[in-house]
């Protein structure tokens, strides 16, 4: 955020929103938001649906889901093209030539859906943005993020100072999915130093 990018809601444990019942997505969503703006300071009103496809078919499956969060107030952000890397982390002999580049040829806004994966280390996603800005500038291409080119996504942003609930819903998440981890990580480092 301070670096000016754009951070949207993708729900706090990923799952498949069209099939869950509408008071798990609306925990979700709103979690979510609740530790986005307790940690940045800003209101987040755009998101992204967890396995949600551009095509009409997948948009269709999920259509019950983006509803129940147009309800919750939440302007749905969609992409034009998935570099699907994330596939890319389990073929040890992939390279980043295998994660496929855009079609630039028409000219207008392409928004690009990639992730944080792409081989170990995220290595190859790394090495496909190193190809992918030079392509896109060839190409005529600026980079932009979501709300600077949609004022509608624009209007869901905005500061919002964090009130107790934000506060407290940061601590929730960092009990149940943070201290968990660092704790089970402290005691086999405890458990090794004793053997």
């Amino acid at each position: 955020v301070r670096e000016g990018h754009a951070v949207g809601v993708h729900t706090l444990t990923h799952p498949d929103i069209a099939i869950e019942p509408a008071w798990r997505e609306q925990v979700e969503l709103v979690a979510t938001s609740r530790v986005l703006t307790a940690i940045t300071g800003q209101h987040v009103g755009f998101w992204r649906m967890p396995y949600q496809g551009s095509d009409n078919a997948s948009l269709q499956a999920g259509i019950e889901g983006l509803l129940r969060a147009q309800r919750l107030g939440y302007t749905f952000a969609n992409y034009d093209f998935d570099t699907e890397d994330w596939m890319h982390d389990d073929n040890p002999r992939g390279r980043v030539g295998d994660i496929p580049l855009p079609d630039l040829s028409g000219g207008g806004n392409i928004t690009l859906l990639m992730h944080d994966g792409g081989g170990p280390n995220r290595l190859r996603t790394v090495a496909y943005v190193k190809e992918l800005i030079p392509y896109a500038k060839a190409h005529g291409y600026t980079f932009q993020t979501m709300p600077q080119v949609d004022p509608v996504l624009a209007a869901g942003i905005h500061p919002a100072s964090p009130t107790a609930a934000d506060y407290a819903t940061l601590y929730v998440v960092k009990m149940l999915y943070v201290w968990p981890n660092t704790m089970v990580s402290a005691l086999f480092a405890f458990a090794i130093f004793m053997v």
